[in-house]
């Protein structure tokens, strides 16, 4: 392509200004013509009007979580590429009943990020956990932990291991957690922890030996902020959209999450609101 992507953003708020923003900031292969927004100041304020109205080569998906199935939807009925923020889809039937699903990238970002760029094919136990505080992202109302943080530890089974998930045990859902393991196909075991909590952290061993960590501390953050380097997250999604940059023009890249990732993410989601939902014994 001779000429920069042309993007439509759909949903410009604190995830597009705090991460995507930046990011496409470092990539020439893009630019925005448009972004839709009902709240946040855009140039349209429904998905169906920027498609309507601007010609993109591309959309990226920003929306609230119970809104990407639909959105990329529309996206895929016009024959535009998709990039879709975590998670794609919250059910199954929303994934499947998309056209052109060889259309649609996956955000999950984190296997681009230093500790996880590199698989662990070999390993057979891994332990995950992960905590956040949405308020630090300037949300108004918290998404629940299954949609908002367990995209991350669903993804990272299968890229890590190689492997895809063939059952999820000894799920647990409280009101700001959950927990669970996946069992994988070649035999292993993911164990994940996933929480809403008053600060950042975040972890991962493989066979007991502990994964450096994601986010560097205090030193690494003051030497990262010297440095003016962009943060882990907006560097790892940087490289992912160099990748969904070269998707445009040639062969997906394989580190590049596509629709069995987009499947087996909501699968995940499905089975832990089924838990959240049961009756207490």
């Amino acid at each position: 392509m001779n000429r920069p992507i042309r993007l439509g953003v759909f949903g410009a708020g604190q995830v597009y200004r705090q991460l995507y923003a930046p990011a496409l900031a470092a990539r020439p292969e893009f630019r925005v013509v448009g972004s839709a927004d009902p709240v946040a100041p855009a140039r349209f304020r429904r998905p169906e009007d920027l498609l309507a109205a601007a010609e993109v080569d591309g959309v990226i998906v920003l929306s609230p979580p119970a809104l990407h199935a639909e959105h990329v939807g529309l996206a895929l009925a016009r024959g535009v590429r998709v990039l879709v923020e975590k998670p794609p889809a919250t059910t199954i039937a929303g994934v499947d009943g998309w056209a052109n699903p060889e259309l649609v990238a996956c955000a999950f970002s984190r296997r681009y990020w230093k500790p996880y760029r590199n698989p662990m094919r070999g390993a057979r136990h891994f332990v995950y956990e992960l905590q956040t505080n949405p308020a630090t992202w300037g949300a108004r109302a918290a998404e629940p932990v299954e949609r908002d943080l367990l995209p991350h530890a669903a993804d990272l089974a299968g890229w890590l291991s190689g492997s895809a998930i063939a059952d999820i045990q000894s799920v647990s859902r409280g009101p700001s957690s959950a927990s669970g393991t996946f069992l994988l196909e070649n035999g292993g075991r993911f164990e994940w922890r996933v929480a809403h909590g008053e600060s950042f952290s975040e972890s991962l061993t493989c066979d007991g030996t502990a994964v450096p960590a994601a986010i560097p501390g205090p030193v690494g953050e003051a030497l990262r902020r010297l440095r003016r380097a962009p943060t882990a997250a907006v560097a790892g999604l940087s490289a992912l959209l160099a990748d969904w940059a070269a998707s445009f023009e040639g062969p997906r890249p394989a580190t590049l999450p596509g629709i069995d990732a987009a499947r087996s993410c909501a699968r995940v989601i499905e089975t832990v609101e089924r838990v959240a939902s049961s009756p207490s014994p």
